[in-house]
């Protein structure tokens, strides 16, 4: 072994040398982060290394001609439960902000439409237009938008009023920073849905009510909602759903590694199995997320599951 360095493994089970010092040791950081093992060995004559996927390396290559004791020193890591706690938050703020705050825009937009206000068919193809945009297409969108450089059309106002910019897509804000591009994103198709099922509701109603005095108001409430029931039923299931495996904008925005801030329950799955090479904590976390959005299905359409309405 050289002396006058240290040795490791690198990717695709490579062993590399590094200018640390070492004589008949391995160094390798016990870094949890990484995750990274170091391996030590009686054996002077080699180096030792941990390679991908648990393989213990040794250079030069050759049979072993003496028993020899090799010793893996691999860190406990305590922070995949805490990691997996805090993804799972990040996807109920998701669930909770920007999935009420669309489902509530759908429902107003659709209801006021549905009166076949002046220009409600424009207002119809604008909505719904960011469905039809690729998640690649609408994430360099909103980069001009919230971009802390001069192209960000946000923080280049910010700067015209004589205010610092603001870091909209790092990590510590960028779940805030979702709230308008997911509202702007998911209106459009949950108020085709409201729209289609207000389509249903025969126009009788609303005008015996209109006779008896209701305005707006008390329309909306005693007549669109109670029969707009099972439609809001589906659209918070969606959400849901949709909020616990949301992956696509937060891999973007982060360029494929999210922190502990950012990081919801599918990036972290992909990160522990593929960036990380723990596929044991990515696959039972995978089985976790399963179980959870299943759990919140039935839990949800027991709930909403209640007599028919005749109308």
């Amino acid at each position: 072994v050289d002396a006058n360095n240290g040795w490791a493994a690198g990717y695709y089970g490579t062993i590399i040398t590094t200018s640390n010092g070492g004589g008949t040791w391995i160094y390798q950081p016990n870094d949890t982060t990484n995750h990274l093992r170091s391996v030590s060995a009686t054996d002077s004559g080699h180096a030792w290394a941990v390679g991908d996927y648990g393989v213990i390396l040794r250079y030069p290559p050759g049979p072993l001609t003496q028993n020899i004791a090799v010793t893996i020193n691999a860190p406990l890591n305590v922070s995949a439960g805490s990691d997996f706690t805090a993804a799972l938050l990040n996807n109920l703020f998701i669930i909770l902000v920007p999935g009420t705050a669309t489902l509530l825009g759908a429902l107003a937009f659709a209801f006021f439409i549905d009166q076949q206000l002046h220009g409600s068919r424009l207002f119809r193809v604008a909505f719904f237009f960011p469905n039809i945009l690729p998640l690649a297409a609408t994430a360099a969108l909103w980069i001009l938008v919230l971009s802390a450089t001069d192209i960000g059309a946000v923080n280049h106002l910010l700067r015209a009023m004589g205010f610092a910019p603001v870091q909209f897509m790092s990590s510590a804000n960028l779940l805030w920073s979702l709230v308008p591009i997911l509202v702007w994103g998911g209106v459009g198709f949950f108020m085709i849905l409201f729209l289609a099922a207000m389509s249903s509701i025969p126009s009788t109603l609303y005008e015996a009510a209109k006779i008896d005095g209701a305005g707006l108001w008390h329309q909306f409430r005693h007549i669109t909602l109670p029969l707009l029931r099972d439609t809001i039923a589906m659209c918070l299931i969606f959400t849901i759903i949709g909020g616990l495996k949301f992956f696509d904008l937060i891999w973007i925005f982060e360029k494929q590694y999210p922190t502990q801030d950012s990081h919801v329950v599918a990036t972290l799955i992909y990160s522990m199995a593929f960036n990380q090479y723990r596929s044991g904590y990515g696959t039972a976390m995978s089985i976790v997320q399963f179980i959870l959005i299943l759990a919140v299905t039935l839990v949800s359409l027991k709930l909403f599951r209640k007599e028919r309405l005749e109308y």
